[in-house]
């Protein structure tokens, strides 16, 4: 999350700028919009890191041998309430 997040669908990334906000990420169909712009450094890597964590769960989940291990990979991602 530290490089720029653009997406060119609708617009070329030249319209975007130059911006100093520590986390940019461009809004899909506005390049005036940097929907990052009140996240912290820190928060970004809270984020990243979450990532990786429900990536390692959702590999898990995959891999279990059974039900009952499944859903509790499965609770790590979506939180204590889910059921199957």
């Amino acid at each position: 999350m530290r490089e720029p997040i653009i997406f060119s669908d609708y617009y070329s990334p030249s319209e975007v700028g130059t911006l100093y906000d520590a986390i940019q990420i461009i809004a899909p169909v506005n390049p005036k919009n940097n929907v990052g712009k009140l996240y912290t450094a820190l928060q970004a890597d809270d984020i990243a890191d979450g990532a990786l964590d429900a990536g390692d769960a959702i590999d898990s989940a995959l891999a279990a041998p059974t039900k009952g291990l499944t859903i509790n990979y499965w609770r790590k991602v979506f939180g204590p309430s889910f059921d199957a």
